[in-house]
């Protein structure tokens, strides 16, 4: 109602500590966004979900199973070898990241691009989740 003393003010008249202010009728806030997995939803570089050390491993696993030539491997042979290490906490880094996971084994002796797809598949995790 206008005049009413619970009224809020346009916010061409509110504080400009963000900026000059427009007449649009918003509020503004100073909010850094990063997006989320590969979706187009944009939460708080600090809003990531959080999972234990074993949920992680999991992860990371289940993704590893997924990659054709092991995929195969494990069809053929239900007794094929796959180890993941365990997640392990650090501070975060440039990237907002706070684990990761150095380390992985397959059954096979000689893999060349096993360790690219470990990472790729690791990095994509560490961006999409927190250790709780």
């Amino acid at each position: 109602m206008p005049g009413d003393q619970y009224s809020a003010k346009p916010i061409a008249q509110h504080d400009t500590a963000f900026g000059p202010a427009r007449n649009t009728g918003m509020l503004r806030c100073n909010l850094r966004l990063t997006p989320f997995g590969d979706s187009n939803l944009m939460l708080p570089a600090n809003a990531k979900p959080k999972e234990s050390l074993q949920r992680l491993a999991i992860l990371v696993e289940g993704q590893l199973r997924t990659v054709p030539v092991l995929h195969a491997a494990i069809d053929q042979d239900p007794s094929f070898t796959l180890r993941v290490g365990q997640p392990r906490r650090h501070d975060r880094d440039s990237h907002g990241r706070n684990w990761n996971i150095d380390a992985f084994q397959t059954g096979f002796l000689h893999w060349p691009q096993g360790y690219e797809e470990f990472r790729t598949i690791v990095d994509g995790l560490r961006a999409e989740y927190d250790l709780a």
